[in-house]
């Protein structure tokens, strides 16, 4: 499994913010996001379509999805995208 550096700073930022709630919730959406990954690389069709290309798992406590394409026969995290931010923002990240 690839990740972008755009999609690890998020996690960074998601975790942070999450933390500085509540001591251990970032631990929680880390590993809510680690279980999306896990089932990104067994089923990687299996997740709806984002956008011609791209794919997308929506974590189920944390409102936020994991936007991945598939590259070389792998896949390729290339955001981890809250969802109340502008739809579409996240293919800023693909520059």
């Amino acid at each position: 499994m690839l990740f972008s550096a755009a999609a690890e700073l998020e996690m960074e930022q998601a975790y942070d913010y999450f933390e500085s709630q509540r001591p251990g919730l970032g631990d929680e959406l880390a590993a809510e996001i680690e279980t999306g990954v896990r089932q990104i690389a067994e089923h990687p069709m299996r997740w709806p379509q984002e956008a011609p290309g791209f794919r997308r798992y929506r974590l189920r406590r944390f409102k936020y999805k994991v936007i991945y394409r598939i590259k070389a026969n792998q896949a390729e995290i290339v955001s981890v995208w809250h969802l109340s931010r502008r739809p579409g923002g996240w293919r800023a990240n693909l520059t």
